[in-house]
């Protein structure tokens, strides 16, 4: 009898599993919904996942290069990672960096395009999720005006990583409107070609963000600690 042999299908299917898992337990555990140290039980993952343990370990293995979850010395076990301060600090000034940037160097770009950088299309309607959006698209459109891959796929990783803290922030009291007066600032600025404005004003709001992370982030981590989910209980809620 022939040796059996995975079939490109097969594949593919396989594949398919590992980027599913990938990218649910990746939005899990961005959102901070699980304490940090926590052990990803790669059995009750695939559990909740209805999934072999095979696309949930390749999962967690890509993770884990990408610094989002940690695996023991010994390579057999995974935990939920914290995000550093500092970390998520730089994160927040890159965005800035490219943003200035782009609107000093792609000024003419900017100009062109500044109906484009505010479209508002396919927007949610619950507003904190509206608004986070809103922010998210304006950082990536101005990204892409830069003409640059890599600040582009930075940019990218900030808004994904910073999402967890920008819809905290957006359900404080008072955030939404102030957000809606920030964007619609930006805006005309945008319009009288004021870009040299539009940098200060961004380089305000950065440094007001990042003095604000230790406490936002403390508020998070105790909600996590309060709440107590296993990775497995966070994917079937989301699920």
């Amino acid at each position: 009898m022939a040796e059996w042999q995975p079939q490109p299908n097969d594949e593919r299917m396989g594949r398919d599993k590992a980027t599913h898992a990938y990218s649910t337990i990746k939005t899990v555990l961005l959102s901070h919904r699980v304490p940090p140290s926590t052990f990803l039980n790669i059995k009750a993952i695939a559990l909740a996942l209805k999934l072999s343990p095979t696309p949930v370990r390749e999962a967690l293995t890509r993770l884990a290069h990408e610094d989002i979850v940690l695996q023991a010395p010994s390579g057999r076990g995974f935990f939920s990672r914290a995000f550093r301060i500092d970390e998520l600090a730089s994160e927040f000034e890159a965005a800035r960096l490219i943003s200035t940037y782009t609107l000093l160097e792609q000024q003419s770009q900017v100009a062109a395009r500044q109906t484009w950088i505010f479209a508002t299309d396919d927007i949610p309607s619950d507003p904190v999720l509206c608004r986070s959006l809103m922010v998210e698209r304006f950082y990536l459109r101005l990204a892409e005006l830069s003409q640059n891959f890599r600040l582009q796929r930075v940019m990218e990783g900030f808004v994904e990583r910073s999402r967890f803290i920008r819809l905290h922030d957006l359900s404080a009291p008072g955030r939404l409107v102030a957000i809606d007066e920030l964007l619609l600032d930006l805006k005309e600025l945008i319009v009288a070609d004021a870009m040299e404005v539009v940098a200060e004003r961004l380089r305000d709001e950065t440094r007001i963000a990042i003095e604000q992370l230790p406490d936002m982030m403390q508020q998070i981590l105790r909600r996590a600690h309060s709440a107590a989910l296993s990775m497995e209980a966070a994917l079937t809620l989301t699920e």
